[in-house]
């Protein structure tokens, strides 16, 4: 609406094209207000975002934060390297004790046969029943 021309009335310009001209620039002025706002409120959350990242105690608190976790992690390899021992003597235990496993259970076959053989023999018997 620059260099608007007002046609001439008696005592200076027309009063409608005046009015109308105003109401035009209220129109922009509100339009161009609201998209500043608007402007502004996307520039004020990215300032905040900024700051965020900015923070000069965010690298204090990362460092600590570090510094921590490595305690930690370390503390959990330890666990870990004292609970995969343990697995291992108790894997060995297993190993040790499948084969006494084994070597009884020939033992408790040998026991039986011989206690078979005996009941099936009865001369082998201190005290046979014979009539």
């Amino acid at each position: 609406m620059k260099n608007k021309m007002f046609r001439r009335a008696v005592g200076g310009f027309n009063r409608e094209d005046v009015t109308a001209y105003i109401a035009g620039l209220a129109e922009d002025h509100k339009r161009e207000t609201a998209a500043l706002k608007k402007s502004i409120d996307v520039l004020e959350q990215k300032n905040k975002s900024l700051e965020e990242i900015a923070d000069p105690n965010r690298m204090e608190r990362l460092s600590e934060e570090n510094a921590r976790l490595n305690g930690d992690n370390a503390l959990l390899k330890a666990q870990n390297s004292a609970l995969s021992a343990k697995t291992d003597r108790l894997r060995h235990m297993t190993g040790e004790a499948k084969t006494a496993v084994s070597g009884l259970s020939g033992i408790i076959d040998k026991m039986n046969e011989a206690a078979a053989d005996q009941d099936a023999d009865p001369s082998d018997r201190p005290y046979s029943q014979t009539t």
